[in-house]
Parts: C-alpha cells; structure tokens; sequence
C-alpha cells in the first residue's frame, strides 16, 4: 500500500489502532476524519504527505510520533483533537498550514522542526499549551496564530521571525509575557 484514499476511513467509529506500513507515502484528504474512537497510529518511515484533515476530528488520538520522512501535512490535518499533548514537527516540513492544531485543547508541547518556515493563520488557536517558542527558522506566521489559547502565558518569537499577521494573540487572556526577536519588522 502506497497511499490511503480520501474518505477511506470517514466516520469509522470503531477504529481504536491503526498500523501504517513503511511502503506508505501518503493519507488523502479526510481519510480518518471524525475517527472519534482512534488512539493511536503507528505511521511508517517513509510517509510523506499527511493531506487536509486526515485525522481531523479524532478526539482521542494521543498516541502517535510523525516520522523524520514527512515532508506536508495538510490544512486542518489534526484539528479538533481533545487528547493530544504534545506534537514534534520533523525537519522536512516547511510550512504548518491553516488550521493544522487548531483546537486540539490539551496540546501542551510544540517541537517546531529545523525546516519550518511559514506558520499558517489558526495553526494553533485554543490549544493547552502555557508556552509556546517560534525557533529561529520561522520566517512569518498567520492570522489569528493562537485566537482563543486560554492558558498561554509566554510566547517567544526566534530572531529570523519578521511578519506576524493580524491578530495573534486574540483572546489569549491570560498572556503575560512576549519575546520579540530581532528580525521582526512587521507585527499586525
């Protein structure tokens, strides 16, 4: 198997484990979605494309590592997820899109990788975390970044950061501290 289809497990309530061979290379578009009772997916080494909202809606998926080999990941691809704390982004990623962590409530840890450069307006409203560091690699970051993060309280943007688009912070009420790199020269 070399790609999962749009749609190939829409809705599937039963579903609690999956196990993705290492032939795998791609997950199509909402492949997973609304997947409510899946926990956990154990993907293989050579999975490169994780396609928009493959996993969204999969409020108990906690237990998975994206692999070194990924190079996209989809708008929306993990939004709405309840139980996940903690998401390493790999270094072959570029860019985080829209949506992508949206809403996922007890997200408390983001390791951004060494490629990323772009993060998507919304990647990550209402998500758990209290802090949130934007590494050096990051070149400009999306609208509404972290709209609705009710917990974060310290937010540190890297040195090569140089836009922030509108409204980041909005309804983050309980922000207490903003680190400004120095290659900022647009915040909205």
């Amino acid at each position: 198997v070399e790609k999962i289809s749009a749609y190939a497990f829409y809705g599937n309530t039963f579903l609690k484990s999956v196990t993705l061979p290492d032939t795998l290379t791609g997950i199509g578009a909402e492949a997973f979605y609304k997947c409510e009772n899946l926990e956990s997916v154990s993907f293989g080494h050579c999975l490169e494309h994780i396609e928009a909202s493959a996993f969204e809606c999969c409020y108990k998926l906690s237990n998975f590592t994206l692999p070194d080999s990924l190079l996209t990941i989809g708008e929306w691809a993990f939004c709405n997820n309840e139980t996940m704390t903690e998401v390493t982004i790999p270094d072959k990623v570029k860019e985080i899109p829209e949506g992508a962590f949206s809403y996922c409530v007890a997200l408390e840890t983001v390791n951004i990788g060494s490629g990323v450069e772009t993060i998507g307006l919304q990647a990550f409203q209402n998500i758990g975390a209290t802090e949130f560091i934007i590494p050096d690699n990051v070149k400009s970051v999306g609208r509404n970044l972290f709209h609705g993060s009710k917990k974060l309280e310290t937010v540190v943007f890297g040195d090569g950061l140089i836009t922030v688009d509108d409204y980041p912070f909005n309804q983050c009420y309980n922000l207490k501290s903003v680190t400004i790199g120095d290659g900022l020269t647009e915040l909205s």
